[in-house]
């Protein structure tokens, strides 16, 4: 997808590599939603700092029965939903949809906080230690 990071910790635009060679392969693209990592390794920091780190493994983007044409609905699609998680990108939005006069609510997949899912994985505080 890129493997940038971003200096104020927002999410970048996607490449279109990684989407081009699942859909070749005919393999399910398995959206990872990663954040506060910007603290614990700003971008052209040289050091690893102690952080809160959350990554939340979303549902499978299937691919079979699409082309390589499709690589970039795919791309967008995968974008889309992992930018759907993140706390900082969620606010984004509520604020373009406020600055265009459009009612501020969550999308549909996110009513009620989580939409009914748990996080299927989180990384721990530094130390490797579990609450």
């Amino acid at each position: 997808m890129g493997g940038e990071r971003s200096a104020k910790g927002t999410l970048l635009p996607f490449k279109s590599g990684a989407f081009r060679l699942a859909l070749e392969a005919g393999v399910p693209v398995l959206p990872v939603a990663v954040h506060g990592t910007a603290e614990g390794m700003p971008k052209g920091g040289p050091w690893v700092r102690p952080c809160r780190a959350f990554a939340r493994i979303l549902e499978p983007v299937e691919t079979a029965g699409r082309g390589v044409e499709a690589t970039v609905a795919l791309r967008d699609e995968v974008r889309r939903r992992i930018a759907a998680e993140l706390p900082a990108e969620r606010e984004r939005a509520a604020a373009d949809r406020r600055a265009k006069g459009q009612p501020d609510e969550a999308a549909p997949e996110r009513a009620g906080g989580s939409g009914g899912r748990e996080p299927k994985a989180s990384v721990p505080p530094s130390g490797g230690q579990h609450a």
